[in-house]
This record gives structure tokens, C-alpha cells and sequence, in this order.
């Protein structure tokens, strides 16, 4: 079993790439994850979405790729990365009640994004309730 502390290891460890943002496209792997590839009986069925712009590819079937992963019962939760992130997109990324901090959250930059998804993952694994205040700084954000 990954672990809180495995999980933001790995997302630490991630590069983002630059370009063009096809979040269609990334929903329509994520629903294949969870019908057949790999799915287990009685797991939670949940998504966070991490993106740093606006959907570029296939913006305009992107709405209703996120509204079928949520017809489908995945819980999903969004987290937009930058100045560029449209509040809107991340509205509709996230499942209801769609409220800022608590189903959607933004960051100016990645330095917070280590911060906001410890405390996400602590409420998708049970561990807390979501109190993340708008705007947060780390350590790491002032050094930069």
C-alpha cells in the first residue's frame, strides 16, 4: 500500500513538461484506469487533477469527458499551477460542491503545490478535513 508520504515523493518527482495541455485526453485515461485497467472492487475511485495552463487540445470536449468520469462516480479534485490556470477549468475538473480550497485549489507557482496536496491527500486518505487557507507559503515559496 503507497503511503501520504510515497505519494508526494513521486509527485515531487515529476517533470512537467511544456507545451500543449490536453486535459481531454489525460480524462480519457483516467476513466480507463478506472473501469479496466487495474481497478479493485471496494477501492475509492479518486482523481486529482494537476494542471498548470488551460486545456489546448480538445478544449471543447473536455467539459464532458470531466462530467462523465464524475457520472462514473470517480471523486475528482483539481489543483491549477500558475497564472494561466482558468478558474472555470478548474471548476468543472472538480466534483460537486465545487467550492475553492475545498474541491479546487490554486497555486502562482509549484513551490505550493507539495503543501496543497499533503493536505488534499490527508483529506482523499481520511486523515483530516480540507482547512487550506488561500493563500499558503512555505518555506519554499519565500526562498523563491
Amino acid at each position: 500500500m503507497t503511503n501520504k508520504g510515497q505519494i508526494l515523493r513521486r509527485i515531487s518527482n515529476l517533470r512537467y513538461p511544456r507545451g500543449d495541455t490536453n486535459t481531454y485526453q489525460g480524462l480519457q485515461r483516467m476513466r480507463h484506469v478506472f473501469r479496466e485497467a487495474g481497478y479493485r472492487d471496494g477501492a475509492s475511485r479518486v482523481a486529482i487533477i494537476i494542471t498548470a495552463g488551460q486545456p489546448t487540445v480538445s478544449a471543447g470536449l473536455t467539459v464532458d469527458e470531466a462530467q462523465a468520469a464524475q457520472d462514473e462516480g470517480i471523486q475528482m479534485f483539481s489543483v491549477g499551477i500558475s497564472d494561466n490556470v482558468d478558474v472555470n477549468t478548474l471548476q468543472y475538473l472538480s466534483s460537486s460542491p465545487r467550492i475553492l480550497n475545498q474541491n479546487y485549489f490554486t497555486s502562482t507557482d509549484f513551490g505550493q503545490l507539495v503543501t496543497i496536496l499533503s493536505r488534499l491527500l490527508g483529506v482523499v486518505c481520511g486523515t483530516q478535513t480540507v482547512t487550506t487557507p488561500a493563500s499558503i507559503t512555505t518555506e519554499e515559496t519565500r526562498r523563491t
